[in-house]
């Protein structure tokens, strides 16, 4: 489910533990700087008979008090934020089983880490603090020694904290230029005022082919005369977001066995709607949609790849089409036009894939897209 993200997820994973780090370290620098301050106490304690063990025991009580507070409020916090975003989230692409919560591992993990953090840095300052005796408190040399070493160990902490600090910033800036980038990305379409939405039909409820045709074609033409709407289609995908994959066969060509093919069912003014260029030939007609005539457009990658460039009026197969749940008797489609390459791998890939756009198929779910004018834009915006 989440193998596209796991880098992504990691470099999260990572940036959350250094965050950690320099929180527990500001902790124990805090700490080793209230020993000095309970100095007096640990002698006296030490003075009537407490042991090191003893004293170590109640230190690092307290650093566990600290710790379970701290995770319960982090646990409060990540609870409350994803009842709040998760209403905000889309649906779209997420799988409806997904329960996107607050499970029993993710709070062991929190209740490992703060065992963890009490551990590692609340045994530090209480060793250092159970040093001390009652010798030891009445010695101003001595005192004055262990106030040097300690004022060293939180000088290193605070080094500590800065260079992860940094190591942090840096991570972020990283992140932050890869983010620009991708939004000022050249996708090979028009993004702007493009609005998408998923069409999904009831899995219970049996509509005929006819039926769910007739259902595209009325809520094409509602929306397409809703004030503001310039153009609407329906397609399978959504650019940069490929679609269906196929074996790709060119009569009369030598194509190698493992050619792909990306397959986008499309809607007679798919292209204008996202404002993909048409280079050569035409687009899918009204008419060709409507009847489901057996016409492609392809983009320009595969249309040098195997066609020259002289493309229009050759056709491909696409064997993948006669398997489906409403099967293409004879996938053979002839190109009728040739458009410029999309990115259809997403925005970190570059565009080129094979790529190959045809009337839709009666029974199957899709996506509307609809583009709104610049004048409703600029109204909204006054």
């Amino acid at each position: 489910m989440v193998r596209e993200f796991r880098g992504t997820l990691y470099a999260l994973f990572g940036a959350v533990s250094l965050l950690l780090v320099i929180a527990c370290c500001n902790v124990a620098n805090m700490l080793l700087a209230r020993a000095t301050i309970r100095e007096r106490e640990i002698t006296i304690r030490a003075a009537i008979g407490a042991s090191r063990g003893r004293i170590v025991r109640q230190l690092l009580v307290e650093s566990a008090v600290l710790a379970c507070g701290g995770l319960a409020a982090g646990c409060l916090m990540a609870y409350s934020g994803i009842v709040a975003l998760a209403g905000y989230m889309p649906r779209q692409g997420v799988p409806w089983e997904t329960q996107i919560r607050l499970d029993r591992p993710v709070l062991l993990f929190a209740l490992a880490a703060a065992a963890v953090a009490t551990i590692g840095f609340g045994l530090f300052p209480a060793l250092q603090s159970a040093r001390r005796d009652a010798a030891l408190g009445a010695n101003t040399t001595a005192r004055s020694t262990g106030s040097r070493r300690q004022t060293r160990m939180r000088a290193g902490l605070v080094i500590a904290q800065v260079a992860l600090s940094m190591v942090l910033l840096l991570g972020a800036g990283l992140l932050m230029r890869t983010f620009i980038k991708l939004v000022g990305a050249d996708l090979g379409v028009n993004p702007k005022n493009v609005l998408v939405a998923g069409i999904g039909f009831p899995p219970r409820e049996q509509m005929s082919p006819e039926a769910q045709l007739q259902f595209y074609r009325s809520a094409v033409e509602r929306v397409g005369s809703m004030p503001g709407v310039s153009a609407v289609a329906v397609t399978s995908a959504t650019p940069p977001f490929g679609g269906s994959s196929s074996p790709l066969e060119v009569p009369g060509s030598a194509v190698p066995p493992q050619s792909i093919a990306l397959v986008t069912f499309a809607g007679d003014q798919l292209l204008d709607t996202v404002g993909i260029p048409i280079l050569q030939g035409r687009g899918l007609s009204a008419l060709e949609v409507e009847h489901q005539h057996l016409v492609a457009v392809i983009n320009e990658t595969l249309a040098k790849r195997y066609f020259d460039g002289a493309a229009l009026g050759r056709s491909v197969r696409l064997s993948a089409l006669a398997k489906q749940p409403v099967p293409v008797a004879d996938p053979t489609f002839v190109v009728v036009g040739v458009v410029r390459d999309v990115s259809n791998q997403g925005p970190r890939d570059a565009a080129g894939l094979r790529a190959v756009h045809v009337p839709r198929p009666r029974a199957r779910a899709g996506v509307a897209y609809g583009r709104r004018a610049g004048a409703l834009r600029r109204r909204r915006q006054a």
